[in-house]
């Protein structure tokens, strides 16, 4: 006497693959949002930085956590970099280094910059 049928186990199957899939959702989500593609792109990530600051002048700021997370996703990859001497301060790799002062340059020049150039315009018609 069988307590199943074959079309019950079928269903059955198929509910726990779609639990499964539900239960990894975070590990998808985060193998299909990584951008630590950027590091290798460096020449993208002024062009992105000018137009997060092109679409604020025109809109509220929606896109500035997206792009600076986005930013911060090659750290990962650059923290596993076994080949180079940490810095024995910070603990550092100098290309983990060399990409945060990176960011950090495009950040001011790209973004900072202009802001503060358009406040001080606004202050001095005012």
């Amino acid at each position: 006497m069988e307590v199943f049928t074959t079309d019950d186990l079928r269903a059955v199957e198929g509910y726990l693959s779609n639990l499964s899939q539900i239960a990894s959702i975070d590990e998808t989500l985060n193998q299909v949002c990584d951008c630590s593609f950027l590091y290798f792109y460096r020449d993208l990530i002024p062009v992105f930085v000018n137009n997060l600051y092109e679409t604020n002048l025109k809109s509220s700021l929606l896109h500035d956590q997206s792009i600076l997370s986005a930013l911060s996703d090659p750290e990962t990859l650059l923290k596993q970099v076994r080949h180079l001497e940490r810095d024995t301060v910070t603990g550092l790799t100098p290309c983990l280094t060399g990409y945060q002062n990176f960011v950090r340059n495009v950040l001011k020049e790209e973004y900072a910059a202009p802001i503060c150039e358009v406040i001080e315009t606004n202050l001095r018609y005012d």
